[in-house]
């Protein structure tokens, strides 16, 4: 009975997951008003499981209170994106480290062809599923370090920003699409000391041009 019930995922659940990804892909955007009843007209549910799973992520720390007991989508601040994009490079490069003498043939070969699927989405203008395609990417590398925790550590911080839209910018895209290549090309060398480089300076340059482009958008409230 109790392995029956684990498998089931409430109603409750299921909203929360819905709007979690709407966030995180952009469909809801930062600084977006949430009314209760709007969302479940939306969802076609009752406002009860809204009301939960809008508390499960303010406690995520997507969704904030606002004045006359509203909410909305948390709108990220400069400084949000420099504290979230250091401690990512920090740990991302070092897991990497940890992982380029683990990474099997196999491995090598999943990551190769990941990014020949990221250029067949880019080219056919498939933009939803470069982020799909780069979680796995580089997930597939953090999975071969050997450190559950630190891995744990790492996923959860990629499931906390809303960063899916970066994709929809093609040029920026395909700049990512490169520094994967040369990252292969340092686990291809057991280059340790390479391998930490790139990962730093890949995650650096997203910070940069995720900065940029939600600048640009006018997304983002300054510090």
């Amino acid at each position: 009975m109790l392995v029956e019930f684990k498998n089931r995922e409430t109603l409750s659940e299921r909203v929360y997951k819905s709007l979690k990804k709407s966030i995180l892909n952009g469909d809801l955007k930062p600084g977006q008003k949430l009314s209760q009843d709007w969302l479940a007209k939306k969802m076609k549910v009752s406002r009860m499981p809204i009301r939960e799973a809008i508390e499960r992520l303010k406690i995520d720390g997507l969704i904030e209170n606002v004045p006359y007991k509203e909410s909305r989508v948390v709108n990220f601040s400069y400084r949000d994106i420099e504290e979230m994009y250091s401690v990512r490079a920090l740990l991302e490069a070092y897991s990497a480290r940890l992982a380029i003498n683990k990474i099997r043939e196999k491995d090598l070969k999943v990551l190769k062809i990941t990014i020949e699927e990221m250029k067949e989405h880019l080219n056919i203008k498939k933009y939803k599923q470069l982020p799909i395609l780069n979680r796995k990417f580089h997930l597939a590398i953090y999975n071969r370090s050997g450190n559950r925790r630190l891995y744990k550590t790492i996923k959860n911080l990629w499931e906390g920003f809303p960063k899916d839209f970066f994709w929809n910018f093609p040029e920026r895209a395909k700049n990512s699409i490169i520094e994967h290549e040369k990252i292969i090309r340092a686990i291809e060398e057991k280059d340790e000391e390479l391998m930490e480089k790139m990962m730093v300076q890949h995650i650096e340059n997203t910070k940069g041009r995720l900065i940029k482009i939600i600048a640009q958008v006018k997304h983002l409230s300054p510090l």
